[in-house]
């Protein structure tokens, strides 16, 4: 068993077909090697071994604790992959700047944001009433910023209402840059509603148009001309397309209907 495993050279390829005593100081690598894999295998037992190789059962030893050490380092973890590149000192300031970047940039919900922070934390991360306010005191300070922005380099602008929970929001978009320079929550978009932000643009912050283009809303329409009435507002593509389309898709419908 023992010269059939050790002297096979298709699988510890370094030693002869058989075999032989050659001691401790004569036996080449690669039957140490093979010597190494047998007692590691358990084929034989480390006296057996010894007295078959005319060596020491200490020698035995030796060379089976060094492929075993070989063994241990072929198979552990990679040790830069453990290496600590830097502390981060979690502070209430970071943990604010986590769930903004979360909201904003990962568009993670506020549960999401829990969820999250307490997986790469390690430990229970912020309510969801501290979430909620996190946001709310961002987008009070946002505000506060965003009327301070000077509109006069706008040439021309969209206009339009976006529902959220069929409550309406009033939006002004630069169609060169996308900027969002309105985004006015309201209960109502009457003519009065949209007269009052569209004057403000005008007058506080200093949006000086040269044409404007919006839906066929009469509210809209009405306060546009009340505010700027030397300055066109065009009609936008995307009613046209989405009625066109409906069309569309009601003759295709009819005609596969028919097929």
């Amino acid at each position: 068993m023992v010269t059939s495993l050790i002297g096979t050279q298709d699988v510890f390829g370094s030693m002869s077909s058989s075999a032989t005593r050659v001691g401790a100081r004569s036996m080449p690598a690669g039957q140490r090697q093979a010597l190494s894999l047998a007692v590691l295998a358990g084929v034989e037992s480390a006296s057996h071994l010894a007295e078959e190789m005319g060596v020491s059962r200490k020698f035995v030893a030796c060379q089976r604790d060094k492929a075993q050490a070989a063994l241990d380092q072929a198979f552990a973890p990679d040790a830069s992959e453990q290496q600590v590149l830097f502390y981060l000192p979690i502070t209430p300031q970071w943990v604010r700047r986590f769930v903004l970047a979360e909201v904003l940039i990962g568009r993670a919900s506020d549960r999401g944001v829990r969820e999250l922070s307490e997986t790469l934390l390690g430990c229970a991360g912020p309510s969801l009433g501290t979430i909620h306010n996190i946001l709310y005191e961002a987008a009070s300070r946002s505000e506060a910023i965003n009327r301070q922005e000077d509109l006069s380099a706008i040439r021309v602008a969209a206009f339009d209402e976006i529902y959220q929970s069929n409550r309406p929001t009033l939006v002004g978009v630069d169609l060169a840059s996308t900027y969002c320079f309105l985004m006015a929550p309201e209960g109502v978009c009457d003519t009065d509603t949209w007269g009052y932000h569209l004057l403000e643009l005008s007058e506080q912050r200093g949006l000086r148009l040269e044409r404007s283009i919006a839906d066929g809303g009469k509210s809209l329409r009405a306060a546009h001309t009340l505010v700027w009435p030397q300055i066109p507002c065009n009609g936008d593509v995307f009613h046209a397309l989405r009625a066109f389309g409906d069309v569309v898709q009601f003759a295709e419908n009819r005609a596969w209907g028919g097929a």
